[in-house]
């Protein structure tokens, strides 16, 4: 199907004042990868008037992330708290955002990612015929069912967007594939890691608050696991919990943390198959920061997560990746990642390899990082003010290349997926962020702190 919608794109404001901008916040991903574009934004404040406005889906959590950068919301949806069925959530949400934009009539709506929000939020601004920037645009695992329904999602707010931001060069050649032109979507590099740097030089990789102690690493390597995606619900998740069972249990110098996300089909069986053992941690949801800290401090992160998908390469952390495709393939061609799936037997050999294969390790854990180089938010800035003054986006020696190999559709780039060291190639003409990749000495449980 081709996406490429015309319509309003390409129009820009003639509005002399600053740009009204509504960013709009959902989730605690959306927050943390939005954050520098909001303050990137305030900084050039005579060329925007920016308003974070909160859907309310992740309630607290969003705004405890949103804190993290020192920002807090400007206004929130007026409506009941999110949950219920999919079809409920998403059409409360798009009700109000279109309640919202036809009293606020705001210049541009910025969006980022594939969150229910998100759509719901660029189809209200679409409807009511005001220009939307999607941030995290052209992401495709050539999979509605995988993840679900965020494959769906991206795809609906990239054809009503005006101004699309993919983060890598795979990312804007998907665009291309569907029909969008390459001066509608430049690369701006993925801005999760100005928020890492961002965090990283301002906070230790200290433990406070995270529900594991400094003593209980001691002499053991940490191997941090997330799990939610209502995919792996049911034999997958229970499949994932067994293998950490198995692992624990080989291993005495493992432990596990784990943050259970709060749906009962997570809290149950993670809590049946996995509760009562010393060395795996069940934790509530965490804030971020101190989420971040174990990322930092992991020996191994698994994960079903995007977002854990570009954190773990971007703080130089081997991620074995707990889904059958992703929309998300640079990593894991890069080297940084595996996509192995929810396979018990596949678990359990995979992280067997890495606790006791040093090169192997190392491979994964010195690769090159293929999302971005901290100017993504930078870049973004740079793409909203020529839109406005009716200039091209962003020249091309601008944007975020690391002349990748690129693929031509979502479905060839899986069939290269790296599933084995040997498959692992890097490249080494790239550089890797600068303040957020650490070494891994084998019994190492500690990273130095960044400056």
């Amino acid at each position: 199907m081709d996406l490429a919608c015309d319509g309003m794109q390409n129009i820009p404001s003639n509005d002399p004042r600053a740009l009204r901008c509504d960013i709009v916040v959902g989730t605690r991903p959306e927050a943390i990868k939005l954050a520098p574009v909001v303050k990137a934004l305030r900084e050039r404040g005579d060329d925007f008037r920016v308003r974070i406005v909160t859907s309310g889906q992740h309630g607290e959590i969003c705004n405890s992330a949103l804190a993290a950068f020192g920002l807090t919301p400007d206004s929130a949806l007026d409506i009941r708290p999110i949950s219920g069925s999919l079809t409920d959530s998403a059409s409360d949400v798009l009700r109000a955002f279109g309640r919202r934009f036809t009293d606020s009539r705001p210049d541009l709506i910025l969006v980022q990612g594939d969150t229910t929000t998100a759509m719901a939020a660029a189809l209200a601004g679409f409807y009511a015929q005001i220009p939307v920037a999607h941030v995290e645009a052209g992401l495709r695992s050539g999979d509605l069912a995988n993840p679900f329904p965020e494959e769906a999602n991206r795809q609906i707010i990239d054809a009503v967007s005006t101004i699309l931001l993919p983060p890598t060069p795979q990312a804007q050649a998907n665009l291309l594939q569907v029909g969008f032109t390459a001066e509608r979507c430049p690369v701006t590099g993925n801005t999760v890691v100005d928020a890492l740097q961002l965090l990283c030089a301002t906070h230790a990789p200290v433990l406070d608050g995270s529900g594991v102690e400094e003593t209980e690493l001691d002499g053991r390597r940490l191997i941090l696991l997330t799990t939610h995606r209502r995919e792996s619900w049911g034999g997958d998740l229970e499949a994932i919990c067994s293998a950490i069972h198995e692992i624990v249990q080989r291993r005495a110098n493992v432990i596990v943390a784990l943050p259970v996300h709060p749906n009962p089909n997570v809290q149950r069986p993670v809590r049946q198959l996995l509760g009562g053992h010393p060395r795996i941690k069940l934790l509530p949801p965490l804030n971020y920061i101190p989420f971040l800290a174990l990322m930092r401090r992991a020996y191994l992160i698994l994960t079903d997560s995007g977002g854990v998908q570009e954190e773990a390469p971007s703080l130089g952390v081997p991620v074995l990746v707990l889904r059958k495709t992703t929309e998300r393939p640079e990593a894991a061609e890069a080297g940084l990642a595996r996509i192995i799936g929810t396979d018990r037997n596949a678990i359990v050999e995979h992280v067997e390899e890495l606790l006791e294969d040093e090169q192997a390790y190392r491979q994964m854990a010195t690769a090159i990082n293929p999302y971005g180089d901290g100017l993504a938010s930078e870049r973004i800035v740079e793409v909203l003010r020529n839109w406005r003054a009716g200039r091209p986006l962003l020249a091309e020696e601008r944007s975020f290349s690391r002349r990748l190999r690129l693929t031509t559709t979502p479905q060839d780039s899986q069939k290269r997926l790296p599933t084995v060291a040997k498959d692992i190639g890097l490249f080494s003409d790239a550089k890797r962020m600068s303040r957020a990749v650490w070494p891994h000495a084998a019994s190492a449980t500690t990273k130095p702190i960044v400056p």
